[in-house]
């Protein structure tokens, strides 16, 4: 498979309000009505090939951005950064993609997913670093577990490399949740259980400097986190197809999807 395609991603309308906020003491943020949208254009290239219930595929690409938005910051007096949004310049980033989906067991089945890439930023304006470049990969694990008809199990895992940012650096990221669901009667109520951040490991990092001035930031939520839902469906509605003969387009079963 190829294909190319050009997206316009027009900025939220909070980065355009030229509003002062102040978040604490010492951070105060504002939009920039200046903003201009950024222009991606993405060229990839993928190899798919399946073995029964597993599938394995490979993908090459290139994506380039025009007049990349970040958030930026600098000082706005003694002790207070301002924090905003800019147009910092083009961004190119050529990589790999590798995608495995294996089901080794009846009651197992997984995705690992890995992802290597070149990142830069070039054509920035002269009050940024001029030679912005790094090397990053990223893993995402996802599993599946059927213990019987009503019980389902799932675990996730995701890592993020460090990664340069226009100003500075963002630290590496890891997460691993998991969540279960209990069919108590079947297509009509059941219960999921959710743990999120499990290990406590899912801190933000980051790192950034200008002219007179150096930032560290870290943010530390509260984790674990845990959540539960009921949910309880009213009907069971199947498409029907024109001749209204009643057979659903999946062979009369419903297409309800793993909702953890």
């Amino acid at each position: 498979m190829t294909s190319y395609s050009r997206r316009i991603d027009r900025p939220r309308g909070w980065f355009l309000e030229p509003f002062e906020t102040w978040t604490d003491a010492y951070n105060v943020r504002t939009g920039n009505p200046g903003l201009l949208p950024e222009y991606i254009n993405a060229f990839e290239a993928g190899y798919m090939k399946y073995f029964g219930k597993n599938m394995l595929s490979a993908e090459l690409y290139a994506r380039q951005t025009t007049n990349l938005v970040e958030r930026v910051q600098s000082v706005y007096s003694e002790n207070v950064i301002l924090h905003t949004f800019e147009n910092v310049g083009n961004s190119l980033s050529i990589g790999s993609e590798l995608s495995v989906r294996l089901m080794p067991f009846k009651w197992w089945d997984f995705n690992l997913m890995g992802n290597i890439y070149h990142y830069e930023i070039n054509d920035q304006p002269a009050s940024f670093n001029q030679e912005i470049q790094s090397d990053n990969w990223s893993l995402r694990f996802n599993n599946n577990f059927t213990v019987n008809r009503r019980l389902k199990l799932q675990m996730n895992a995701m890592y993020n490399s460090p990664s340069v940012t226009a100003q500075g650096e963002r630290e590496s990221m890891f997460f691993l949740n998991a969540g279960a669901r209990l069919d108590i009667i079947d297509n009509t109520l059941s219960v999921s259980v959710n743990v999120r951040d499990l290990l406590d490991t899912g801190d933000h990092e980051f790192t950034s400097q200008g002219d007179g001035w150096y930032r560290y930031q870290s943010s530390d939520r509260v984790a674990p986190i845990f959540s539960a839902s009921i949910k309880y469906n009213f009907n069971n509605y199947r498409s029907r197809d024109r001749s209204g003969n009643g057979d659903s387009m999946n062979g009369g079963e419903s297409a309800e999807g793993d909702d953890f």
